[in-house]
């Protein structure tokens, strides 16, 4: 009855063996995941820095595009 026992034994060591491969391989994918977090953060701050003085300019150009709009309009027909 000893060799049943080891055979088990075997194979649940081969199995722990395939979860620590698993766990380290999903370490690893962790790590890269953070990496492109990290890199994806960047490049927003990168675009949103380079965006703010256009959409600045953007805000002000449709206001005084409304303001004139307003100032300018055509007189109601009384036909």
């Amino acid at each position: 009855m000893v060799a049943p026992r080891k055979g088990a034994f075997a194979e649940e060591s081969a199995e722990v063996e395939v979860l620590f491969a698993n766990m380290e391989k999903m370490k690893t994918l962790t790590k890269k995941i953070q990496a492109s977090k990290n890199r994806l953060e960047t490049s927003g701050k990168t675009v949103q820095e380079a965006i703010r003085p256009v959409y600045g300019s953007t805000q002000k150009l449709q206001t005084t595009n409304r303001s004139m709009h307003r100032q300018h309009r055509p007189f109601p027909c009384t036909g």
